[in-house]
């Protein structure tokens, strides 16, 4: 029963210290700051020891929360790595986005000072091993793909339309 109930409470994330905040008020916060510590220490752990060497339990341990929460946000460890994944890939294309728009001197320059700044990113040790290596093989081709098309090749859309604008390539 003791066990139940503490499952139960780290499913439900209440906080019972603070009592001038109900648990419906808390509980979507704390929710959200577990998942996101839930996938920051799942990085460092496939990180460190690839896919098949991560174990749910350190990542747990790390994000300093119990197994229950970790399997409330995800099914099971491809699902967390999945959004291990699609971490990398927002932080990726913010990243282009910003460090392109500074960069460029005009909209034609977008594409190339694009990729050579996105060949960087992925150049990164973190970003090769989990999301170019691990990746395709842990998620599948369509599903890795499917990450990665609303950011990076959005971005790209967008550089190659200033072309097709200026009609150096056909839409």
């Amino acid at each position: 029963l003791d066990e139940i109930c503490v499952l139960l409470k780290s499913a439900l994330e209440i906080d019972m210290v603070d009592a001038t905040t109900t648990a419906t008020e808390k509980a979507p916060n704390r929710r959200g700051r577990n998942k996101a510590k839930l996938i920051q220490s799942a990085r460092i752990v496939f990180f460190d020891h690839g896919y098949s060497g991560a174990a749910t339990e350190l990542v747990a341990a790390n994000a300093g929360v119990t197994k229950g929460p970790l399997y409330h946000h995800f099914k099971d460890k491809r699902a967390l790595f999945a959004a291990v994944c699609q971490t990398i890939v927002s932080e990726i294309g913010s990243s282009l986005y910003e460090m392109t728009m500074k960069k460029s001197h005009s909209e034609l320059d977008e594409l190339s000072v694009g990729v050579s700044i996105l060949f960087d990113l992925y150049g990164r040790p973190d970003v090769r091993q989990l999301l170019l290596i691990e990746g395709p093989n842990v998620l599948g081709w369509a599903e890795w793909t499917a990450i990665q098309e609303p950011t990076v090749l959005e971005l790209l859309r967008h550089a190659l339309q200033h072309w097709a604008d200026e009609k150096l390539i056909e839409e």
